[in-house]
């Protein structure tokens, strides 16, 4: 049986892998010139260290069949500790707090006695409300949107604008609007994954570790976008751009819905409205050397650090890398920067690229639904992998679960146990 899969991210690979594992002929069209997965990988000069774009940080609770997946490759994982620093644009730090763990419980702890002030004391109090919260039942409906939860579980507003809805934005990406309206068990869930007393990990080697053993003796045309996708009988035709052809049993798409118009031709009117009823955002990511972006005293930096104006008009996180990539241990201060504010001059860049994510809204449940449903016809020749198939907030371990979804439709087997 002829598998065309198109992307190469994470769901693409996966379902590749799966299905090649299973004895079937793979041929995967990427548009980009390397591995989708790893497309804006920084390679620092003289093999001095290198930079995952974006920088993928998991719990062992909240991915597990992303490291499941990762243990079954021998992809080779490391803890990490991660603390958060609060800013003012100017760089004035008023809160700080390390991830300090006494035994198997993590404890929000500021990093100096300046931090210990009233108000950071009914935050402090509020964070450990919000984690008995967590450990209680979460079975809402999607329809109860996290607005809603803030009001219902009585949230001092600047407890949520200024400590809670950053941490968010960091699981999300997505501006602080559209957090709002996000169904709050979804976004509970997660929370409840990050401030877990499991440490998070990371892949010892970076993104291209995974994606080159889902990759390996794959069959990839690098470079040229799909151009068209066309009915032939019972199969279906892929060309891309530079005419690169493969003729498929079954055809597995690993790209946003929204750039999915050249399955116009080969699709349903049901499909097509599936497809366009979903919402996508799009955030810059930078990865710089600018210090600016940090607290102003170094003993203030943190992992990862929020910098927002108080009018909440700018709202902008920065991972700081060298404690958590081993490859950047020695080197100078690399900083990876999500939406900085558009009118700041970033110095040292070392590259910048827009990523869309997914936005689940009112509609997504509705869409997931339909996803599963045609998860059990096996008549499907068309499948639709990516976190924004799968019930979640969309991450890797949504989309390594629609991978293995689409790749069991097929009729793949899968090789650990889920």
């Amino acid at each position: 049986m002829d598998i065309a899969v198109i992307g190469s991210g994470i769901s693409g690979l996966t379902t590749a892998y799966l299905c090649k594992n299973s004895g079937y002929n793979v041929t995967i069209f990427e548009r980009e010139p390397k591995l989708g997965m790893d497309a804006h990988r920084v390679d620092l000069t003289n093999g001095e260290g290198f930079i995952d774009v974006p920088l993928r940080v998991m719990t062992p609770v909240g991915w597990k069949t992303v490291l499941k997946l990762a243990d079954y490759l021998k992809v080779e994982t490391f803890s990490i500790d991660v603390g958060l620093s609060y800013s003012w644009e100017n760089g004035e730090t008023w809160l700080s707090i390390p991830r300090v763990m006494r035994g198997s419980h993590m404890l929000p702890i500021p990093s100096s006695l300046k931090y210990i002030t009233r108000k950071n004391i009914g935050y402090l109090r509020e964070i450990k409300r919000l984690k008995k919260i967590l450990n209680e039942n979460t079975s809402w409906p999607l329809s109860y949107r996290l607005d809603q939860f803030f009001q219902d579980h009585y949230f001092k507003s600047d407890f949520v604008d200024y400590v809670l809805i950053p941490v968010l934005e960091t699981i999300t990406t997505c501006n602080r609007s559209l957090i709002r309206g996000y169904p709050a068990k979804l976004m509970v869930d997660s929370l409840s994954h990050i401030m877990s007393n499991q440490k998070m990990v990371r892949f010892a080697h970076g993104t291209k570790d995974l994606a080159g053993r889902l990759g390996a003796n794959m069959l990839i045309h690098y470079g040229s976008a799909v151009k068209t996708i066309e009915n032939r009988g019972h199969r279906i035709l892929v060309t891309n751009e530079r005419g690169d052809k493969a003729e498929c049993d079954h055809l597995v798409t690993a790209v946003q819905a929204n750039h999915l118009g050249i399955l116009s031709e080969v699709i349903n009117g049901e499909d097509a409205s599936l497809l366009q009823s979903l919402t996508f955002d799009r955030g810059e990511i930078v990865c710089h050397q600018d210090e600016r972006f940090m607290p102003k005293s170094r003993k203030d930096w943190c992992v990862l650090n929020y910098q927002m104006s108080k009018n909440l008009e700018d709202d902008c996180f920065t991972v700081w890398l060298n404690p958590i990539e081993p490859s950047l241990k020695s080197h100078t201060p690399m900083f990876q920067s999500w939406n900085p504010p558009r009118d700041k001059e970033i110095h040292g860049v070392l590259m910048r690229t827009y990523l869309e994510r997914s936005v689940v809204t009112s509609k997504s449940e509705n869409a997931w639904t339909k996803l599963e449903d045609y998860s059990h016809d096996q008549s499907r020749r068309i499948h639709f992998t990516g976190s924004w198939t799968y019930p979640g907030v969309p991450l890797l371990e949504s989309a390594v679960l629609s991978a293995v979804r689409a790749a069991s439709n097929i009729g793949a087997k899968i090789p650990w146990s889920l």
